[in-house]
């Protein structure tokens, strides 16, 4: 997102609403070639990714491991501890709320549920809960049923992002 009059905290707000980048005006071109190249060149294309093809169930397993390389990767990107926190703070604090919608939810609410967390987990490069939300997404009726191999897999890798993620957050961010 390119804007104009930015407040202190406003990337922070734009970064957790979904957009991929922030640049205020006025824009220099350095800024805005070192950004332009790091999206073009440096970011992983969506068939790089080893998400595994969706419906397949293939891809791995979010682990805490993979948590932890995303969520390093996030405050690089963001260069700011605090910003980077507040994002996990956040998606944490949804996770409760997409477990009980997932777990007891009709398709269409569980579906649902799928769509949001993919959104937040590219948001934050946890690209392999994005992907088996996806898969939730775009399931038929009878794989998101309440207690199917399917919906249980996404309640598992919630519950490793949220503790993994609550874990983190807790502990002191990192020095270089």
């Amino acid at each position: 997102m390119v804007t104009a009059s930015t407040l202190s905290g406003d990337r922070e707000i734009c970064l957790s609403a979904g957009t991929d980048d922030f640049i205020p005006k006025p824009v220099s071109l350095d800024e805005l070639s070192a950004k332009l190249n790091h999206w073009i060149h440096d970011r992983p294309r969506s068939d790089d990714r080893t998400m595994g093809s969706v419906g397949s169930g293939a891809g791995p397993a979010v682990t805490r491991e993979s948590v932890e390389q995303a969520l390093e990767a996030l405050r690089r990107d963001l260069g700011d501890a605090a910003a980077s926190d507040a994002v996990m703070h956040t998606f944490v604090g949804q996770i409760p709320i997409w477990r009980r919608g997932a777990a007891d939810g009709d398709a269409d609410s569980t579906r649902l549920v799928g769509h949001t967390v993919k959104t937040a987990a590219r948001i934050l490069g946890l690209h392999r809960l994005a992907a088996t939300a996806e898969e939730v997404e775009l399931a038929e009726d009878e794989s998101v049923a309440p207690g199917s191999v399917l919906v249980e897999r996404l309640l598992r890798e919630l519950e490793i992002a949220e503790t993994t993620m609550a874990t983190l957050n807790s502990e002191p961010p990192p020095t270089d």
